[in-house]
């Protein structure tokens, strides 16, 4: 007697679970080398734009995103309330007299670039980068004076008011599972040429849900 052909249910998302989680991707400028024209967020999350840095591209440390890049994840879903844009030298030591314009090149490249978030091919905000904190104290410090303390760009959690709000009447911008989306800055015709590599991360601030797969 032949035996019954089952068939069987096919993996895939069978409920999605909301977290408080950001989703975030990291790109750099070289050091010694003219910022470049356009540097891409959320586009690939296994190489750098920029070649030729130090670091290779890491998950965790640099973005937090699955996939080959330039669209949200297949089973994830992400409610946007606000957007930090923090940026770190990493490698460097910021308290040498050598880089203590560090944190005035960081000044000169907020206020050269614009920030661009495109959904599709389709620009969203298209904003000064100046207006996206880095998510602590003010948008960024920075001085002229060769004797000044460096004080550190990143020093605590980002805080719900300390954000680039993106609300509608208190309601996020969602981000639909496969949804083609990036992030531009785009030089303003000033390009300055930073002492030290600099890691420029993109964090949007939200509800994430993500699948549960079965």
């Amino acid at each position: 007697m032949p035996l019954p052909v089952v068939s069987l249910p096919k993996l895939g998302n069978i409920a999605q679970r909301p977290r408080r989680n950001p989703i975030y991707d990291t790109e750099g400028d070289n050091d010694a080398t003219a910022i470049p024209a356009r540097l891409s967020f959320f586009r690939n999350f296994t190489a750098f734009q920029a070649a030729s840095l130090s670091l290779t591209k890491t998950k965790g440390r640099d973005h937090n995103m699955d996939g080959p890049g330039n669209a949200m994840p297949q089973g994830d879903t992400m409610h946007v309330y606000g957007i930090t844009v923090p940026v770190s030298a990493r490698n460097a030591n910021l308290t040498t007299l050598a880089n203590v314009v560090v944190s005035e090149e960081i000044h000169r490249i907020r206020s050269a670039r614009r920030f661009t978030w495109l959904l599709g091919r389709t620009p969203f905000i298209t904003a000064q980068l100046d207006e996206f904190p880095s998510g602590v104290g003010v948008t960024c410090i920075f001085t002229t004076h060769p004797d000044a303390t460096v004080f550190p760009t990143v020093n605590s959690k980002a805080n719900r008011s300390n954000r680039y709000d993106v609300t509608l009447g208190g309601a996020p911008v969602e981000l639909g599972a496969t949804e083609s989306f990036q992030v531009d800055f785009e030089a303003q015709g000033v390009t300055p040429s930073p002492t030290v590599e600099l890691y420029w991360s993109v964090h949007f601030w939200g509800t994430l849900l993500r699948g549960i797969r079965g």
